[in-house]
């Protein structure tokens, strides 16, 4: 289900007071979360076609990554990066994949693909 299935319920859930990840919601499917830093989650759902994809969750409450204020922004992208290092060593992979949609959960979050 996407934005383009339910436009007004995804409107609605860009605001932080009905936002699912802001009001801690459990995502569908088995969701961990690897490790939390002051900015960020790094989750994953376990069973994946693509063994190491994981996700960036924001704790800040924004749709865009331009919507961030540049000091979160750095930090955000810091977590990005320390969290796509260590993808590459567990997984092994020699690139790594990013991803920013939103049009499911319009909460920022980044795709990581080995």
């Amino acid at each position: 289900m996407s934005f383009h299935d339910d436009l007004v319920r995804w409107r609605r859930w860009c605001e932080p007071e009905h936002c699912p990840v802001c009001l801690d919601e459990q995502p569908p499917g088995d969701t961990v979360t690897i490790r939390e830093t002051e900015f960020a989650w790094l989750k994953a759902h376990p069973r994946v076609c693509l063994p190491g994809t994981c996700y960036v969750l924001s704790k800040t409450h924004v749709v865009e990554l331009d919507d961030l204020s540049e000091s979160v922004l750095l930090r955000f992208m810091k977590d990005v990066q320390t969290s796509a290092r260590a993808l590459k060593h567990v997984t092994k992979a020699v690139k790594i994949n990013y991803e920013i949609h939103g049009n499911t959960v319009p909460h920022l979050h980044m795709h990581l693909f080995p």
